[in-house]
């Protein structure tokens, strides 16, 4: 609690401030806030402060973007455009491959970028409590937009610059030049930055313009049965209402680097949404172990999801661009069933086993937001160096991830004693 302000005034002003300052209490400055957004009193702090658990959650997912990221250069479907490097499934592709890794990549993305953005929406309504929409509207523009701009107009070329290298050099202009204007100015992973800011805002002017019988919106499930189902029913409504429409692996394009997948705006909406609801009220409560208690259960059925979309993946018509019908509503409502039962399990897992007081933890949820930004860069260097190395596949996926891993938690380390550390 921050300290009384200076106290002025004759001997009985003075002993009246000292006796708050002992009690530790200020007097409270009125706020042109509207009620519903104003940060709680000093008794209900708790619902302000960050769960170690979850933040070691969003660690553990850092971890396996980096992870997914290393592991496209060495999977079985990975291709490689030799006329046109951007057209390549990854900016690096090498010809030894591994097949346990094309597991690893398609189970990593039923679920772990919908996981992403629920963790990041669980804090935004006490966000918006602490520091009003304007405060929030700025805060997410600093966080989320300046990292943006600098990922897709700087580390997203780096990390393209060694596909570009082993294809044919093209008569025109140079590689930064090409990039930007006529290959198409892909931002890498940088478009969760881009995306999360939209939803971010559209929140932000939701709030704006809310009635005032949503003061105390939020959600507290009443129990497991309660959380599961309505996350089964919004990943499944969201993923079919796409599939229906634009089949499973369309990207849209705004302009220049605002790239994002369609067939997948409704889902992470969906789940940004989820986080936001159970971040608005008490998040103890909300994640509460009680509601997640069958975590274990939960782990299985969506390890039996995964699989049952593999098979429907196996067919070969899932493997058209637009699959008919109902093979597209399969793959989607198996998909969001798998990536629904995976997430609410990771959750569970994370508040039952995480959380644990640990330095090499704290450093790593200190800098895990820097290490999304810096990672990529060095894993297509590391893998472009390790192209002509005969050693297996899994020794050079070890290396491309250790080493990305390693080195942008370092370089996150070094920034943060930097000015950067205000957007990092």
């Amino acid at each position: 609690m921050p300290a009384p302000p200076a106290c002025q005034g004759g001997r009985r002003s003075r002993t009246r401030c000292s006796s708050r300052r002992r009690r530790g209490q200020a007097k409270p400055a009125r706020s042109s806030q509207p009620e519903w957004i104003r940060a709680p009193s000093a008794d209900r702090s708790e619902e302000l402060g960050r769960i170690r658990a979850i933040d070691d959650l969003r660690s553990a997912v850092i971890i396996l973007v980096v992870a997914h990221h290393a592991a496209l250069a060495y999977i079985p479907h990975a291709q490689r455009d030799p006329l046109d490097y951007m057209r390549s499934t990854a900016p690096v592709v090498d010809p030894l491959r591994w097949w346990p890794l094309d597991l690893l990549v398609s189970w990593n993305d039923q679920f772990f970028m919908a996981l992403l953005f629920l963790l990041s929406g669980l804090f935004v309504i006490p966000a918006i409590r602490r520091k009003g929409i304007g405060g929030f509207v700025r805060e997410r523009v600093q966080r989320l937009g300046l990292p943006f701009l600098l990922a897709a107009g700087l580390l997203s070329p780096l990390a393209f610059y060694p596909s570009w290298l082993q294809g044919p050099r093209p008569p025109g202009p140079a590689y930064w030049q090409r990039y930007f204007v006529l290959d198409g100015w892909s931002p890498g992973p940088a478009w969760f930055l881009w995306l999360l800011l939209a939803y971010s805002l559209l929140l932000a002017l939701a709030c704006a313009l809310a009635p005032p019988r949503l003061r105390r919106w939020g959600w507290r499930p009443r129990s497991a049965k309660e959380l599961l189902l309505t996350c089964l029913l919004a990943s499944g409504l969201a993923s079919g209402v796409m599939a229906v429409g634009v089949g499973a692996e369309t990207w849209f394009t705004l302009t220049g680097p605002f790239s994002a997948q369609t067939s997948r705006l409704l889902l992470y909406g969906a789940w940004f949404l989820v986080g936001v609801a159970l971040g608005a009220g008490d998040l103890e409560q909300s994640l509460a172990l009680e509601r997640l208690r069958p975590w274990r259960l939960w782990a299985l059925l969506g390890l039996l999801a995964y699989l049952l979309t593999l098979v429907q993946q196996a067919q070969p018509a899932g493997l058209a661009p637009l699959p008919p019908l109902p093979l597209r509503l399969g793959l989607a409502l198996s998909s969001a069933a798998g990536g629904t039962f995976t997430i609410l399990a990771a959750l569970g897992w994370a508040r039952h086993h995480l959380g644990a007081p640990s330095r090499l933890a704290d450093s790593l949820s200190r800098h895990s937001y820097a290490i999304f930004l810096l990672h990529y860069p060095l894993v297509t260097w590391i893998q472009f160096a390790l192209l002509g190395s005969p050693l297996p596949a899994p020794l050079k996926f070890l290396l491309s991830f250790s080493g990305a891993l390693s080195g942008s938690w370092l370089l996150a380390i070094a920034l943060r004693r930097t000015p950067a550390r205000q957007v990092i």
